[in-house]
């Protein structure tokens, strides 16, 4: 990419050559754009803020990308496996915040599962309802003090999880304490989702009954999109990170959520 390549046109015409660019790349950074049209890095967030208002790309952590449709969703089993050491930090912090006798709604990410694990090893009197089935394996295999409430509805062998109208009818008759949720993706307004409609109404559901929605994220997940809205942080009273940036953070508490960092 030629330095200072579009420089000379104006406006209208950067942002249209900005556009096509992020089409055919699929994302791109400030950086990246400063060098290629010899602007400054407000001119640039400037022009992707105008791109972005118009419904032709997703601004990110550092610049933008094309929200497209995710080609592959990762399996549970995949998932679980992927770094475990963040996630068990992100389910101690989470299991710091949690009282005796309290009812959790968990959702079927594997950082709900991790949660579940420290929860087990520990055991508090409590009761967990959930539509993950992964997690009810895990509790059928260690004698506790926690109740496990399944969630019924239509199976989705990829995740190991219940979903659809059953299961967010379901979920809607129950009031908890807490909700531990994880998402797919962050973006730069708070937005949060997940490559699945049906997930996504299902997590939705979860943090709505919740009086105390816990979201827990790591740093892979800024940035991060899918094409299913499930909410926004400003919907939880509590999020807990994992080596996140300062723009991550200062938008989670702008939005009102208390901050805790694994």
């Amino acid at each position: 990419m030629t330095s200072g390549m579009y420089r000379r046109f104006v406006p209208a015409e950067r942002r249209r050559r900005m556009a096509a660019l992020l089409q055919r790349r699929g994302s791109v950074s400030i950086a990246e754009l400063e060098e290629a049209f010899g602007i400054s890095a407000m001119t640039a967030r400037r022009d992707l803020a105008a791109l972005e208002e118009r419904g032709l790309v997703t601004r990110t952590w550092g610049g933008a990308s094309t929200l497209a449709p995710v080609a592959h969703e990762a399996s549970f089993a995949d998932r679980v496996r992927r770094d475990p050491e963040r996630k068990r930090r992100l389910a101690d912090e989470a299991y710091k915040l949690v009282q005796p006798n309290e009812t959790l709604l968990v959702d079927s990410s594997s950082t709900g599962w991790y949660f579940v694990e420290r929860l087990l090893e520990e055991p508090l009197p409590c009761t967990v309802i959930t539509n993950s089935l992964a997690i009810v394996d895990l509790a059928a295999e260690v004698p506790a003090q926690v109740q496990v409430v399944v969630i019924g509805g239509i199976l989705r062998p990829l995740t190991r999880s219940t979903v659809g109208p059953a299961a967010t009818k379901a979920i809607r008759g129950y009031y908890a304490d807490r909700a531990i949720v994880s998402v797919y993706g962050v973006g730069t307004d708070g937005g949060l989702t997940d490559p699945d409609a049906y997930e996504s109404e299902v997590k939705a559901a979860i943090v709505a009954r919740a009086r105390e929605p816990m979201l827990l994220v790591d740093a892979s997940k800024f940035g991060t999109l899918a094409q299913n809205r499930i909410g926004a942080a400003d919907e939880f009273s509590h999020a807990i990170v994992a080596d996140v940036g300062r723009d991550a953070t200062d938008m989670l508490v702008g939005a009102g959520v208390e901050l805790h960092e694994a």
